[in-house]
């Protein structure tokens, strides 16, 4: 499974939501879902994303588990900076915190896509954001995993 970073297009979900529906309908078995964090514009995914936290995830992708200090460490980083990034990216679901305290990217692979089109840059509704967020925050809580859109690709 990876991880999808973009923006939210218009008819983008419901698209993929009814090619789903399709396949279902047509006895198809469903493939594995990817997890999707999108952002209302380029602007907002950008800000969210500095390049340090986008280093901060490259390096815990490419190098495995370790402890946030050990992270600190290797980025040449101010621990409590490198704690509050972690922190963000576990909020998003990006980042997972191991038993034995280690954090770690649970995704095979993270892909970060940004179209320029007109139509990406459409602000989304606050009542929309804030659903994502509830229903984000809700599938955590009840299956302790981030949540999973089926996407077709």
């Amino acid at each position: 499974m990876k991880a999808i970073i973009g923006i939210h297009e218009p008819g983008h979900l419901r698209a993929g939501l009814l090619a789903a529906a399709r396949r279902l309908d047509a006895g198809a078995a469903m493939p594995g879902a990817d997890y999707q964090l999108r952002f209302a514009t380029a602007a907002e995914l950008f800000a969210s994303f500095t390049p340090q936290v986008m280093r901060t995830l490259e390096v815990l992708q490419g190098r495995g588990p370790q402890t946030v200090n050990a992270l600190a460490r290797t980025l040449a980083r101010n621990y409590s900076n490198v704690h509050a990034d972690v922190r963000r990216l576990m909020a998003d679901g990006l980042v997972k915190r191991q038993a034995d305290g280690r954090v770690c990217v649970p995704f095979e692979a993270v892909e970060i896509r940004v179209s320029m089109s007109p139509l990406a840059e459409t602000p989304v509704s606050a009542p929309l954001l804030r659903c994502r967020k509830i229903v984000h925050k809700r599938a955590n809580v009840a299956k302790r995993r981030p949540l999973a859109v089926a996407v077709k690709g």
